[in-house]
């Protein structure tokens, strides 16, 4: 999961623009618990191509 922040020439040159990735990092463990919750997991590409 990735926010693109880093991809956005526009919000990477305007520091008004340049949003906090926390938003994200807050709502990823609800996320994770919401996939559980429905039967999905989630692998690390190591586990996922071994």
């Amino acid at each position: 999961m990735q926010d693109g922040t880093e991809f956005n020439l526009a919000l990477q040159s305007n520091p008004k623009l340049n949003p906090t990735r926390q938003p994200t990092v807050e709502a990823l463990a609800q996320i994770l618990a919401d996939y559980r919750a429905k039967g999905i997991s989630s692998l690390t590409l190591s586990q996922a191509f071994p």
